[in-house]
Parts: structure tokens; C-alpha cells; sequence
């Protein structure tokens, strides 16, 4: 057999499995509307997209480099918990001060905090949870960690970009019927903005730019404001979601062992007495 159902039984296992999941998929989810957002609505060059992240890789690299150490003085439970708490305050933090006029230096302070926790996590998880299966489960339990890692990155991708997309044309429709005067059911709305998305998908760049100069200046600042509150909105439930899975991975990760196995068999075999 390609995977023995025991290594799925082993509830220590898991909880580190599922916990590495959980955070992959906020974390994909993250690093995919970030730049969406920042090169869609706030008109950022993928460089400047780059710059914004900078913060949050330059983090994870160096703590994932410097903290392995720390698991001798404190149990890599809590440096999981701690690294997931900071993930999460980070989000927050980019939730609080997102806006149509950020800059690339308003990212520095989220992303760096985001980064922090992520390389406190990542420094612990994949030891911790890997101990937690015999010698000979080892293949099967790193095969089985990945396979979940990946699917949280495939998953978060698509729930937080969906997440992004339908709030942001949802946000449109409800301020053309609002224009308009026209009062809508939450059905009718919802068909109203999958119309709406098919609509624009079809329109070239190019195109749009030429209607949106057609416009007079007013019509044209209605505009703007308009589909620049309807990407904040987006952006904000976005990180909402991603908050909220975070969250989810704390829950998850307060099922976690409080030590490696072999670290805690080790402290539990008796030393022999000296003569």
C-alpha cells in the first residue's frame, strides 16, 4: 500500500499535519491577493509588488535561520502558537491600514510581523510533527504532511481569491443599483454581479481605458471612488478570511504535543546511577 491508515490514526501526527495545512493555506492565500491587490488597485509595478513583500520573506528567512535553536528552552508547542499569534496580528495590522493610497512603505510593518511569525512556525513544525511517527512511518509521514501542505496552498488560493474577486464586483453592483435607485434582492444581486464580472472579464484593458478618458472629470472621479471603495471593501474581507483561518490553525494547533517523542522518551528514561 502506498500509505498504512495508521499513520492517519495517530491524532499527535495530525494535529501537527493539519495545523502546517490550515497555515499554508492562509499564507498562500496571502502572498496571492497581496499582489493582486497592490498591482490592481493601488497601481503598483511588479517590482513595487516585490518591494511590499520584501519585509515578510527577509523575516521568514532570517528566524527560520536563527530560532530552530530555541525548541532546547522552549517547547516547540508554544513557539508554534507564538509564530501563528504574530502571523495573525500581522494580518490585522495590514487589515487596519489598508486603503487606496498605500504605499510601499505601509507594508513594511505588517509584513515584517507576518514574516516573524512565520519563521518561528516553520523553524518547529515540520520536526515536531514528523517525531511523532515511528522510524519506519517516516516516508509515509512526510508524504502525507506535504500532501496536506499543498493542498492548504491550492485551497487558499482559490477560496481567498474568490474571496477577493466576488467582493469587489459584488461592491460594484450594490453602487450601480444604489446610483440608480434601484432596490434589489440579495438573490438578484448576487445574479446581477456574476453578470457584471462576466461583462468587464470580456472588456480589453485597453478599451476601458478609452471609455473611463471618454468620461467627463466628475463622471470620472465617481468612478475611480467608486471601484476604489469596492477593492478596499475586497481587500478587507479577504484578510478577514485570512484572519479567521489563522485562527482556525491556533484551535488546531493547541492539540499539538508539547515536545518531539524522541525528546520526550529521552527525558523519561532513567539515568543510571553513578558508583
Amino acid at each position: 500500500p502506498l500509505l498504512r491508515i495508521g499513520v492517519l490514526r495517530n491524532a499527535r501526527f495530525m494535529s501537527g499535519a493539519t495545523t502546517d495545512a490550515v497555515r499554508q493555506l492562509a499564507l498562500a492565500g496571502l502572498l496571492f491577493i497581496v499582489p493582486v491587490y497592490a498591482q490592481s488597485a493601488l497601481g503598483f509595478s511588479a517590482i513595487d509588488s516585490g518591494l511590499a513583500i520584501l519585509p515578510f520573506s527577509a523575516a521568514v528567512f532570517v528566524l527560520s535561520m536563527t530560532t530552530s535553536g530555541l525548541a532546547t528552552r522552549v517547547a516547540p508547542k508554544w513557539l508554534i502558537l507564538g509564530g501563528l499569534a504574530l502571523f495573525w496580528v500581522g494580518i490585522v495590522v495590514l487589515a487596519a491600514i489598508v486603503s487606496i493610497d498605500m504605499q510601499v512603505v505601509d507594508f513594511i510593518l505588517p509584513m515584517t510581523i507576518m514574516g516573524i511569525g512565520i519563521g518561528l512556525f516553520v523553524a518547529q513544525i515540520v520536526n515536531l510533527t514528523i517525531s511523532q511517527v515511528t522510524t519506519a512511518e517516516q516516508n509515509e509521514g512526510s508524504g502525507t504532511h506535504n500532501t496536506l501542505r499543498e493542498l492548504g496552498s491550492a485551497l487558499g488560493t482559490a477560496v481567498l481569491g474568490a474571496v477577493l474577486l466576488t467582493t469587489v464586483y459584488s461592491g460594484l453592483t450594490d453602487a450601480l443599483l444604489r446610483a440608480d435607485g434601484i432596490d434589489a434582492s440579495p438573490a438578484e444581486r448576487e445574479q446581477l454581479a456574476v453578470v457584471l464580472e462576466d461583462e468587464l472579464s470580456a472588456v480589453a484593458p485597453e478599451d476601458g481605458d478609452k471609455w473611463f478618458e471618454a468620461l467627463p472629470e466628475e463622471q470620472q472621479e465617481a468612478v475611480a471612488e467608486t471601484v476604489g471603495a469596492a477593492q478596499v471593501d475586497s481587500m478587507e474581507a479577504a484578510l478577514v478570511w485570512t484572519a479567521g483561518f489563522v485562527l482556525l490553525g491556533i484551535l488546531i494547533a493547541t492539540f499539538l504535543p508539547g515536545r518531539k517523542k524522541q525528546d520526550a522518551v529521552a527525558r523519561d528514561v532513567p539515568k543510571p546511577a553513578l558508583k
